[in-house]
């Protein structure tokens, strides 16, 4: 079990950190869901991208497709998507850097994207509603966890006020574990 700073006073930064550790416990899976979603479908988009331009035009005009391996050509980890109102942006990430075709480096780029992949259009434009409906959640259970930290001015009376909290606390945090005796070597008669 971790042995926690019971006396840490807790500031504006240590109560984030906290807040985003219980976000991550509580929905955790949904955003690496989200997350995983958004990386397969960025590599379906650049390898959709790849086979419709070929390697010689993923590049500003007139560049040599031979610098490609040297890594001069204009690249990119991801694209950038809008939603339908530009409230919203999502990228869509390569997984690395990847040369891109040069109208996707700049401004808004739907437009040529669903121009060039209408079939991605549908899946690109569902993930949005997802995406905010997961920061929604996550927004109100930091907020409501920092407000709830905000009435403690120690870590010891947020845990002793709520129990389930202990678990989650962040490492940092936490007291070193000294290294002792095992139980196992206490058991077999090891140490005297």
């Amino acid at each position: 079990m971790k042995k926690l700073k019971l006396g840490l006073r807790l500031n504006a930064y240590n109560r984030r950190k906290i807040a985003l550790a219980v976000v991550n416990a509580q929905i955790g899976g949904r955003i690496e869901s989200l997350n995983r979603e958004l990386a397969d479908l960025g590599r379906d988009v650049y390898a959709a991208l790849f086979d419709m331009y070929g390697i010689g035009n993923l590049c500003a005009d007139g560049e040599d497709v031979s610098t490609i391996m040297e890594g001069t050509l204009p690249v990119a980890p991801h694209i950038t998507v809008t939603n339908d109102d530009h409230t919203d942006i999502m990228n869509l990430d390569f997984g690395g850097e990847k040369p891109i075709p040069y109208c996707y480096q700049i401004g808004n780029v739907n437009d040529s994207l669903f121009n060039d992949l209408p079939m991605f259009e549908e899946r690109i434009m569902g993930l949005f509603p997802k995406s905010a409906l997961v920061k929604k959640q996550a927004e109100e259970i930091e907020l409501k966890m920092i407000k709830y930290l905000e009435t403690h001015k120690t870590l010891r009376t947020a845990v002793e006020e709520t129990p389930g909290l202990a678990d989650i606390i962040p490492d940092e945090y936490c007291e070193e574990q000294k290294e002792g005796k095992s139980l196992d070597s206490i058991l077999q008669g090891e140490v005297a």
